[in-house]
């Protein structure tokens, strides 16, 4: 008898340490999940802007008081993956940036007695295309972890348009009456053209539950880009002169086809470029 009850003890002892072990583990996957394998999606900035896009573009065109070619900052939407690899994540992030952007906006003065009246528009309409590689090493401290690693970008920008219209009205003192107008248009051809780098990858990040992580990454790039391409461009004009009965006194118009052959190679270095990302662990 009394070896039975020895025999149960040791068995209830031996399933109590099991249970328990299997609670311990259970609660370290809440807290850090045993693998790093993931899929997620990310907001980034891209490093490419329009003044590279548009290489040498002022020689040739005016700009709006209000250029989107320095105000507008492509914003990349994608997404990514990681798996690891022994000690190391393999990654990959994949993202498109659909450029288009307008500026419009239109004042009004007075010259010698003259009110005159200018406008302006700015479209444009190009979208650039991420893909990028990396390799990189995670440290765990609670939920809380930090990465590090080297990453390979690649961003493939697309042919697109740029217009640029600009009005321009002189008025005879009376305010109603036309003196003298002027109108602009140039449509900028711009190509398709390819950057590509080396760079280093930084993340925080913070594990929200079993599945789900958020970070916070900022990457910097050493980049390539190599340009010998056809930039072709149109720029019209209409001018106008009227007398104050509003009869036309002289009238005017041209067309002027450009075309730019550009042969450039440079490298940059990219700014601290943020991002935001959101996690699904698997």
């Amino acid at each position: 008898m009394k070896t039975k009850l020895l025999l149960f003890a040791c068995a209830l002892f031996a399933i109590s340490s099991h249970a328990e072990d299997s609670l311990k583990v259970k609660r370290r996957c809440i807290l850090l999940p045993r693998n790093e394998c993931s899929i997620g999606i990310e907001v980034s900035q891209s490093p490419i802007g329009l003044e590279l896009m548009h290489y040498n573009k002022d020689q040739w065109q005016t700009t709006s008081a209000n250029s989107v070619q320095f105000a507008y900052k492509p914003i990349f939407y994608g997404l990514n993956a990681r798996f690891k690899v022994k000690s190391l994540l393999i990654g990959a992030r994949f993202g498109v940036a659909p450029m288009q952007a307008t500026d419009s906006g239109s004042f009004t003065s007075n010259a010698a007695g003259n009110p005159i009246a200018n406008s302006h528009y700015v479209k444009m309409n190009q979208n650039q295309m991420m893909l990028s590689l990396s390799v990189s090493k995670r440290l765990k401290a609670g939920r809380f972890g930090f990465l590090f690693g080297a990453e390979l970008p690649f961003y493939y920008f697309s042919a697109g348009d740029y217009i640029e219209r600009s009005h321009h009205v002189t008025y005879y003192s009376n305010n109603q009456d036309v003196n003298y107008m002027f109108n602009s248009s140039n449509v900028y051809k711009m190509p398709s053209g390819l950057v590509y780098g080396l760079g280093g990858l930084a993340e925080a990040n913070y594990t929200l539950s079993k599945h789900w992580m958020l970070g916070i990454g900022a990457n910097v790039y050493f980049l390539k880009t190599a340009i010998n391409k056809r930039y072709d461009m149109v720029y019209a004009t209409a001018n106008a002169s009227y007398s104050q009965s509003g009869s036309l006194t002289y009238a005017a118009k041209g067309v002027t086809n450009y075309s730019l052959y550009n042969n450039a190679n440079f490298m940059f270095i990219s700014n601290i470029l943020p991002s935001f990302k959101v996690h699904y662990l698997f």
